[in-house]
């Protein structure tokens, strides 16, 4: 996402009105610069802050997940005999961070 434009008052109501009926929903208009996209409606009372923050959580995200000591950050084990060399070709998800890396992967793929 390049960037986030909210405008407020926009359909005639506020950015953070309360839905009448749902109260834990609130009212929200977000443009998303440079694709030509555009949302307005209600959403839970956090994805605006989420959406604030996101750009940060992915960064931290991406951080912790390079400085994986099982696998040195590659997301990859490759399993050594004790003399050093490969028992095989395949590399294996490495256990500690491969969660990380696929909510990565799903935050960034389009």
């Amino acid at each position: 996402m390049n960037a986030r434009v909210f405008r407020p008052n926009a359909h005639n109501y506020a950015n953070g009105t309360p839905h009448s009926k749902f109260p834990d929903l609130i009212y929200m208009d977000m443009e998303i610069v440079g694709v030509n996209a555009a949302f307005s409606g209600y959403v839970p009372r956090d994805i605006p802050s989420l959406l604030e923050a996101a750009p940060d959580l992915l960064a931290i995200a991406r951080e912790y997940a390079s400085q994986c000591v099982n696998c040195n950050g590659s997301a990859e084990i490759i399993k050594n005999d004790r003399g050093g060399d490969a028992i095989d070709d395949r590399a294996e998800p490495c256990p500690a961070c491969k969660d990380i890396w696929g909510v990565i992967d799903r935050a960034t793929k389009p």
